[in-house]
C-alpha cells in the first residue's frame, strides 16, 4: 500500500514536469521599436533662440565712455554656436586682422559688451585661436533687420615664434577710440644680441554715422635694434 502511494506521487511530478515547456529565446517585437525618421529631424527648428539685440544686451554688458579695451583676458558668456554661424562665420574684417572671421571653432567666442546708438548698435566679443591670438572685436548690427554692418579689431594678445604683439586703447566717446599697438619681432632670440625689431603705432578708429568702421594712424616709432627711427 506504501508503495503504490509513493509511485502515484511520482507519476503526478513526472506528469507535471513534462507539461513545462522549456525556456525558449524570443525575438523583440519589433512592432515596438520606434524608429525616428529622418525627416522628423530635418523638420526641427535649427536655431530654437531668437537673436536679436534684446538677446546680445542680456549676454554682454554696457560699455561705458571710460572702458579700456585692452582686458582681453576677460571672457563673458559664451556665444551660442548658431549665432557664431549665422552672423560670424566667413564675415570680413574690415581693420584689424585676420580679414575674415574663421567661426570653425564657435566654442571660442564669448560676448564682452553692448552699446545702443541711435541708427545701429555696436557689440563688442572676445575670439582666441590656437595659432596666434586672443582678440576683441568690434562689431556694428543694425537694428532692423538684426544684421551684421562692420567688423573691426580693438585689441589682441599674443604671440608666434619671435614675434609678440598687442592692441589696447581707450573709448573716448560713443564713436570713436584712441589705440596703441605694439609689435615685437626678434627672428634669431638670441639674448647676446639686440635685433629686435619694434613697431608702435598710434591710431584713432573712428564709426561713421552709417555703422563703418576706419583707422586714422596719428604716429608711428620703429625701433631696429637700440636704435630709434621716428615715422
Amino acid at each position: 500500500m506504501k508503495f503504490t502511494g509513493i509511485f502515484l506521487m511520482l507519476g503526478v511530478f513526472v506528469g507535471c514536469q513534462s507539461k513545462v515547456a522549456p525556456p525558449q529565446h524570443k525575438e523583440p517585437d519589433t512592432a515596438l521599436v520606434v524608429v525616428p525618421k529622418k525627416a522628423a529631424l530635418d523638420s526641427l527648428p535649427p536655431n530654437p533662440v531668437h537673436f536679436d539685440f534684446a538677446y546680445v544686451k542680456s549676454r554682454a554688458i554696457p560699455i561705458s565712455v571710460i572702458a579700456v579695451t585692452s582686458n582681453v583676458d576677460t571672457m563673458g558668456n559664451p556665444i551660442e554656436p548658431a549665432f557664431v554661424r549665422k552672423y560670424l562665420d566667413k564675415q570680413k574684417v574690415s581693420v584689424g586682422f585676420p580679414e575674415v572671421l574663421d567661426g570653425s571653432y564657435p566654442r571660442f567666442f564669448w560676448f564682452k559688451g553692448y552699446k545702443s546708438l541711435p541708427i545701429f548698435d555696436v557689440l563688442t566679443l572676445v575670439n582666441t585661436n590656437e595659432y596666434c591670438c586672443q582678440t576683441l572685436y568690434a562689431i556694428t548690427l543694425n537694428k532692423e533687420p538684426f544684421s551684421v554692418i562692420d567688423i573691426a579689431v580693438l585689441a589682441y594678445t599674443g604671440g608666434d615664434g619671435g614675434w609678440v604683439g598687442s592692441k589696447q586703447g581707450r573709448w573716448i566717446n560713443d564713436r570713436e577710440l584712441d589705440l596703441l599697438e605694439v609689435s615685437d619681432y626678434d627672428d634669431d632670440l638670441d639674448e647676446t644680441t639686440n635685433n629686435s625689431e619694434i613697431d608702435s603705432i598710434w591710431t584713432r578708429l573712428r564709426i561713421s554715422e552709417s555703422g563703418k568702421f576706419s583707422e586714422t594712424v596719428l604716429k608711428k616709432v620703429y625701433y631696429l635694434g637700440n636704435e630709434k627711427i621716428e615715422k
